[in-house]
């Protein structure tokens, strides 16, 4: 399998996850990352059954740490959403 294509299948495992953590309310940042971990994972798996992590790295496909994707504010992915719905709701 080509470098690209196995890309595009990372890119899009990351952005389904970012989508389905994204579009749910979370108790704790820790759970929107697991389960944002869980989904990636889960699709990685599926459609790259035959590759490693390690493979995966030397493809140069995955960044550096890829069990916390940086959301905007540089925090894990459902954190800065999960603190902005506590303020709304005046829970910090």
């Amino acid at each position: 399998m080509h470098k690209q294509d196995i890309q595009s299948i990372v890119d899009a495992a990351r952005e389904t996850a970012d989508t389905i953590v994204g579009a749910l309310e979370w108790n704790t940042a820790e759970d929107a990352s697991a389960m944002h971990d869980v989904i990636f994972w889960d699709m990685i798996a599926k459609r790259l059954p035959n590759m490693s992590i390690a493979d995966l790295h030397s493809a140069k496909c995955l960044p550096g740490q890829v069990y916390k994707r940086p959301g905007v504010d540089g925090r894990a992915t459902g954190t800065r959403d999960l603190e902005m719905r506590r303020a709304e709701k005046g829970n910090h």
